[in-house]
């Protein structure tokens, strides 16, 4: 006769598991510790989750599906968490250039506001995500793709080394994706103010060296004016 898996049982082994996730982190935190702190057997355990992957999914879903809306609401329904497809309009000339960064700021501000919110809601799940290497090596590894993208529509692959383009998506990509970590760090504590202060300077390193780009494109003729919209 199976056993009843009981919701009050799962309740105290996710409490506990966030909680040692949360100081050791996922690759410190064993099963048998968290069975443990739960007060229930390492077998009891694996029949409420079969692993540490369960349990993670279980404990970081909420921040994860977070995310998801986040992304929607602010890329709209062609673009959702895992999705590397972007399709960006090439900016007709300086001009546009200046355009398509106010409207960066325009999407990317709110967006980061949006998550330093998630992040106040759900504390430990967020820093827990960020510490699994899976889970946000595949995030990561989203945002590269996108920035890829961004960086090939710009300086047009068939005038730039396709070698250096992957240096520098990968050095942008690390960066920004490094860089909001921190920033869910320092957020914390500061009125709406002067966390939409802090949000917009961080942007405007990122998006005016991105603008340089733009720049010292239409000058050396790598990006030409009125170009349409190719992808690599």
């Amino acid at each position: 006769m199976p056993q009843i898996l009981k919701e009050p049982v799962r309740a105290r082994i996710l409490q506990a598991a966030e909680t040692l996730l949360y100081e050791k982190g996922p690759a410190g935190a064993t099963m048998r510790e968290i069975a443990g702190a739960a007060g229930v057997t390492p077998g009891n355990l694996y029949r409420y989750y079969p692993g540490k992957e369960q349990l993670l999914a279980a404990i970081t879903r909420p921040v994860l599906e977070g995310l998801d809306e986040l992304v929607r609401r602010h890329a709209g329904p062609a673009l959702t968490l895992g999705d590397r497809s972007l399709r960006l309009p090439l900016p007709p000339g300086p001009a546009g250039a200046e355009q398509l960064r106010a409207e960066l700021y325009a999407r990317l501000a709110p967006a980061l506001e949006d998550l330093c919110r998630l992040e106040e809601a759900y504390p430990r799940p967020m820093w827990i995500l960020c510490r699994a290497d899976a889970v946000s090596g595949a995030l990561l590894e989203w945002f590269y793709a996108i920035i890829r993208q961004v960086l090939a529509l710009l300086l047009r692959p068939g005038r730039v080394d396709e070698a250096f383009l992957e240096r520098l998506a990968a050095i942008e990509g690390q960066s920004f994706c490094q860089g909001v970590v921190e920033l869910l760090r320092q957020h914390r504590g500061l009125d709406g103010q002067s966390r939409a202060l802090l949000i917009r300077c961080y942007l405007t390193v990122h998006l005016e060296g991105l603008g340089a780009l733009l720049h010292a494109g239409f000058a050396s003729g790598a990006i030409l004016p009125g170009e349409g919209n190719a992808h690599a």
